[in-house]
């Protein structure tokens, strides 16, 4: 074991996971024969690209619309967001006020300001970091905010808004076309496009719109259609299968899905759209645990795919809608997402967090999409409990399901409650624990490191615990921060020392291959469960460390103690040699945190937490903002790092040893 703790640390960085040649390596490890014949395959038709035609829309083949009737808002806030737009300004992830352009330059990074050549999309080296992160290109060209001017539109009759969103189509046609360039590199973009033009096609009052009745709107029409057709050829002939098959997949089926139902004026349409209904209906229950749990282990990925699987569903309704069992899966995903929505304002950052939303319906600053989707959620399946959830319907909720929902929300809200709030999600292991006195309330991560065999998404923070005080969350993951530009910082946010548990000799608990991609990995698993009036105990294990030469065994117990309340963790590290042990906790960025011996005392506001080692030599070591290797940070979106408190117990151990850490709730003037 070095003598000194601090050089392990270069396990944070990823050493030469950047290069392409180790990549594509590592690539090949996560991939089956049958996978590896895909591709290749894949690869060689890219070597020969032809530039498709549209066939001729049939525009007397129509369905009905499967938005329901606009609710009636106030507009001032459309008409204002929508003016925002016209001028060219927009928010990009952690860009505000961006001066994006009217109309912009499509194809340019408007992080790092790199302008992507009009090579052949899907042979671009997109995931390369010298051109800044793709996430920055890409999200603008989703065209979530064409939405708001075709809103503006629909509420207010001014047909500049409608022509802003064709000066924005028009140059999009121009600039993008098919197959060239970053925007089509990427058929969940492409999908994401498609469900957002969906929505604009529809509040501009679709085919038969009096906009398209001059040349000039025909004309629009015309591009607008050829880019719908070869769009959803895109999508289909690209679609994200194998160990690429997660979140990805299912908003590729959605996007074809719902073009095939606003847009049926082709035959392979209506095939391509009842090919994509089936496939995304399988997806739903592979992709989904029984118990509602997303399998990608990412919060925020769970309330994606819930949104993309709720809006395709709505969507259903209005013609041949899917089976009992997806929707019954649908609602447990609803339950998982009202039990995540229960520890507080801000849903509890599990595994990576990229700000993705499918569509945006509320021009407001403050619009939370949980909120949303729970408010949706208890409409769909007539739940009084989603409703108190939710609180209020949101106006982005209120879109997709008719302008009679404000009058059945309300009867929702005074229903009587007809179910308890569930704690337990064993499919993808995740435990609330929530203290008599209601002071404190803990999630325990059991679950498993991701979905498919990259893991793409997924954190190594098997055995990490999250505290909430008095309703404020103290005990925090440190969040995801960024994606592809920037290794090292990529690096930290996912790996096992930005987590709550413990990391031995410097080394993450599973083996990284990539950004997006882990090699050797850690199985955890529920080992004991058991409450009583006085207490409530969980107990896991993972197997992450037993790759070593020396072999390590991490198990974790949490207890819950209820009178007083007071949480205990229980950590055993089983092992015969000499090893270096971590055990790290991460405190929200406003937390003033100070060590006295064993002790520390955390404040935040007017919670005041005691945490002492009462058990397992070791000393307290605090960052706070350090760069290199990096150390107490907190990533509250994507794109956003702020400095946080990270306490570390730091010990050395020859063989078998056990941590307790007990965490006990003070008053604001109880001695520290």
């Amino acid at each position: 074991m070095p003598s000194h703790p601090e050089s392990l640390e270069a396990g944070l960085k990823p050493a030469g996971a950047g290069t392409t040649l180790r990549w594509q390596l590592n690539r090949l490890r996560c991939m089956t024969p049958g996978e590896v014949g895909h591709r290749l395959m894949r690869r060689l038709a890219d070597f020969w690209p032809h530039r498709e035609t549209a066939p001729n829309a049939d525009l007397e083949v129509v369905t009905g619309p499967w938005l329901p009737p606009a609710p009636a808002p106030v507009p001032a806030p459309y008409l204002e967001a929508a003016a925002r737009l016209t001028a060219g300004r927009l928010q990009i992830l952690s860009l505000t006020d961006c001066a994006y352009g009217m109309p912009p330059r499509w194809n340019r990074n408007p992080q790092s300001g790199h302008e992507w050549p009009l090579g052949h999309g899907t042979r671009l080296p997109f995931k390369d970091d010298q051109y800044g992160d793709i996430k920055y290109l890409w999200e603008p060209n989703r065209h979530l905010h064409l939405v708001t001017l075709a809103q503006a539109y629909r509420l207010s009759g001014d047909v500049s808004h409608a022509q802003a969103l064709f000066r924005l189509l028009d140059s999009w046609f121009e600039q993008c076309p098919h197959p060239l360039g970053p925007n089509w590199a990427s058929a969940m973009e492409a999908a994401l496009r498609l469900i957002n033009w969906s929505l604009c096609w529809q509040l501009l009052g679709g085919a038969a719109s009096p906009l398209f009745a001059d040349a000039a709107g025909a004309a629009l029409r015309a591009r607008w259609l050829e880019s719908v057709y070869l769009h959803t050829g895109f999508v289909r002939q690209n679609l994200s299968l194998y160990s690429s098959a997660n979140n990805h997949l299912i908003g590729e089926l959605t996007g074809i899905f719902i073009a095939s139902r606003t847009w049926p004026h082709w035959k392979e349409m209506r095939h391509w759209g009842a090919q994509a209904r089936r496939r995304l209906e399988q997806e739903c229950l592979a992709q989904n645990g029984a118990d509602g749990v997303n399998l990608e282990q990412a919060s925020s990925y769970h309330l994606f795919v819930f949104e993309y699987l709720l809006i395709a569903g709505l969507c259903a309704r209005s013609g041949d809608d899917f089976s009992a069992a997806y929707w019954q899966r649908l609602e447990a995903m609803a339950d998982y997402l009202c039990f995540l929505g229960s520890f507080g304002a801000e849903l509890p950052s599990i595994g990576d967090c990229d700000d993705a939303s499918v569509a945006r319906l509320s021009p407001l600053d403050d619009f939370d999409m949980r909120r949303a989707m729970l408010g949706a959620a208890a409409l769909a399946f007539g739940r009084a409990d989603l409703a108190r959830a939710a609180g209020a319907l949101d106006e982005h909720a209120a879109w997709l399901v008719g302008a009679d929902a404000g009058v059945r929300f309300e009867a929702l809200l005074h229903a009587p409650a007809d179910r308890p709030p569930r704690e337990d999600f064993p499919d993808g292991g995740y435990y609330g624990l929530r203290g008599a006195q209601g002071r404190l309330r803990a999630l325990f991560d059991i679950g498993p490191l991701g979905y498919t065999r990259i893991a793409a998404h997924g954190h190594a923070d098997a055995l990490a615990v999250l505290l909430w005080l008095d309703g404020r969350p103290l005990l925090i993951d440190a969040g995801t921060y960024c994606y592809n530009d920037r290794p090292q910082w990529r690096g930290y946010f996912r790996g096992t020392a930005a987590h709550n548990t413990v990391r031995v000799d410097g080394l993450d608990q599973s083996v990284s291959g990539g950004p997006f991609m882990w090699l050797d990995k850690a199985h955890a698993q529920r080992v004991s469960r058991s409450s009583s009036p006085q207490h409530e105990a969980i107990g896991g294990s993972h197997d992450g460390y037993r790759r070593l030469a020396d072999p390590v065994t991490h198990a974790r117990e949490v207890e819950l103690h209820h009178t007083p309340e007071a949480l205990v963790v229980t950590d055993t590290l089983r092992c015969r040699q000499p090893h270096l042990a971590e055990i790290c906790w991460h405190f929200t960025p406003e937390a003033e945190v100070a060590a006295g011996g064993a002790s520390l005392t955390v404040r935040a506001g007017a919670a005041v937490l005691r945490i002492d080692v009462t058990e397992g030599a070791g000393a307290w070591h605090l960052y706070r903002g350090q760069e290199d290797p990096p150390w107490g940070w907190h990533s509250p979106r994507f794109g956003v790092k702020t400095p946080a408190t990270t306490a570390v117990w730091r010990a050395g151990i020859e063989a078998d040893s056990r941590f307790k850490t007990s965490f006990t709730p003070l008053s604001i003037d109880a001695p520290g």
